[in-house]
């Protein structure tokens, strides 16, 4: 569904191999249904003659990657808007990983079967992206939702076919990328068929079949459009799977179509790519929409304007209602993607709402074991206190872990690392408190500092909060920390050899944390 004022448009609806379709639509106070059915788009041989007996597509690729390096630096600078939808798919859960057993009770609030069979995670946001080149960028995130709550921001695909060498997902999946299929050294790689032709706006385009010479190389198969006569990608259709060289994942499809935002200058208008793995039993598959409107190819940067903060939020990027992202999302959601938010977000909010209920506590009471000698000098202890109108946790580092150094100047040492955290249901604020206890038995002195820290709950990934710190510790004189306590324990007890250099000092402190949007503090 897409919400607009009354008046006139018109809907255009396209997609890779298909014919465009357009329909002019008028909107007045009632709803108004369109339903499209694209029909295959017609090729016709008898457009190119063969010369030479050479496959047409040789030339057309010929000619297409002499134009490559224009159309890759024909804009200097642009912004852009970008919605992006990212949604992964369960198609099956193994019932047993590396011979532990997986715990299937809660599958139906994640909204999977009991052959963990659906949505795993879906997201929308919208994020406008300014540019500049060699590789100047930032981000503004205005709205973002993920179903069930989270985060849900993904970072906007920019996939450009037009360098030699193509990175997907930022080169993470195949750290030495892709040859492109518009390469300089492109005929190294791939044979190119022609496939036919057809119309659109006046303008021929050839559809080019792209095959790899060999496997085991980073190359991709499908094919590419060109505008004749322009040699130009008017859209493409392009997999590469594991014998192409991906790692993590099995298959990557990205399809992309290029739509004209100023006189003779196309960008992608709207990019699809769609991933497969298998691993451990697991099944999964997955696609990430961007659609790239508002295209500013003269943005004229103010000096300045590229600094340090590379991402930064609208204040209200994840209080949007409903109604708004049906207003503003270019693409529909499927039926079963509108149910798993419905669901997610429902089970959300009964969750939290039956969080500190007295039913639910008590069962989390009673869920606790005794604490055990063992768990302070191995596991460490963690107990839960709950009521009401809040939650306590108490936390206490195993000695084993933390707990016992050897050093020249304390010589036994035993630490006791403790954490207290409030987190009251209501507010604004969560609270902490934490103390180190320290204390030689060989020098006989005793250290002790404590921190109390206030957590705001609200924008919790600015990671924001007010802390107050003090007493007494034990510092080395090099403030980098250079020696491992615990290696200097070794070397001191089995090669009688101390390098770790300590003093005592009282302090006092207070520190303020805020997280912006380049990461600065």
């Amino acid at each position: 569904m897409i919400t607009v004022t009354e008046g006139t448009y018109t809907l255009v609806c396209q997609h890779v191999g298909y014919k465009t379709e357009e329909r002019q639509v008028t909107v007045k106070s009632e709803n108004v249904v369109v339903n499209f059915r694209l029909s295959l788009q017609d090729l016709k041989m008898e457009e190119v003659v063969i010369k030479r007996g050479e496959d047409p597509a040789i030339e057309i690729m010929r000619r297409t990657i002499a134009k490559r390096e224009f159309y890759n630096k024909q804009t200097d600078s642009l912004t852009v808007d970008v919605y992006i939808k990212g949604l992964l798919r369960s198609r099956n859960i193994p019932d047993r990983v590396l011979g532990q057993k997986i715990d299937k009770t809660d599958f139906g609030k994640q909204g999977l079967d009991s052959a963990g069979k659906g949505i795993l995670f879906l997201s929308e946001s919208v994020t406008k992206v300014a540019y500049k080149r060699p590789d100047k960028i930032k981000y503004e995130v205005v709205s973002s939702r993920e179903s069930g709550g989270g985060f849900g921001f993904s970072f906007p695909f920019f996939i450009n076919f037009y360098t030699n060498n193509v990175a997907l997902f930022s080169g993470n999946v195949a750290p030495r990328g892709f040859v492109s299929p518009v390469a300089d050294g492109a005929f190294h790689y791939y044979t190119f068929r022609f496939e036919g032709s057809f119309f659109e706006n006046g303008k021929m385009i050839d559809r080019i079949r792209v095959t790899p010479r060999r496997k085991n190389e980073p190359l991709f198969e499908g094919y590419v459009q060109i505008v004749d006569d322009e040699w130009r990608i008017h859209s493409l259709n392009l997999t590469t799977t594991k014998s192409q060289g991906l790692d993590l994942l099995d298959t990557i499809r990205v399809t992309q179509i290029h739509t004209e935002v100023e006189r003779d200058v196309y960008k992608t208008g709207n990019q699809v790519v769609y991933v497969a793995a298998k691993f451990f039993g697991f099944d999964i598959t997955g696609d990430f929409l961007n659609v790239y409107t508002n295209y500013n190819l003269n943005p004229g940067f103010k000096k300045g304007f590229f600094n340090r903060i590379l991402m930064k939020y609208d204040t209200a990027f994840n209080k949007r209602d409903s109604s708004y992202w049906t207003g503003l999302r270019p693409v529909p959601l499927e039926q079963d993607e509108r149910r798993d938010f419905v669901f997610k977000d429902s089970v959300k909010k009964a969750d939290r709402d039956s969080m500190y209920s007295r039913r639910y506590t008590d069962s989390l009471r009673r869920s606790q074991k005794a604490v055990t000698i063992d768990q302070f000098i191995k596991g460490g202890v963690t107990r839960n206190f709950y009521s009401k109108s809040s939650w306590i946790t108490y936390k206490f580092e195993p000695f084993l872990l933390k707990g016992i150094e050897y050093n020249t100047v304390e010589g036994l040492a035993l630490i006791a690392d403790q954490s207290l955290s409030i987190n009251p249901r209501k507010g604004m604020h969560s609270y902490e408190i934490g103390w180190n206890t320290r204390y030689g038995f060989s020098n006989h002195h005793l250290a002790s500092f404590g921190t109390f820290t206030i957590k705001d709950k609200a924008e919790s990934y600015r990671n924001r909060y007010l802390q107050f710190s003090g007493g007494k510790r034990l510092l080395q004189f090099n403030r980098d920390n250079p020696i491992d306590a615990f290696s200097n324990s070794l070397y001191t007890l089995l090669y009688k050899r101390n390098y770790l250099k300590l003093y005592e000092a009282w302090f006092g402190k207070v520190e303020y944390n805020n997280k912006f949007e380049s990461g600065l503090r």
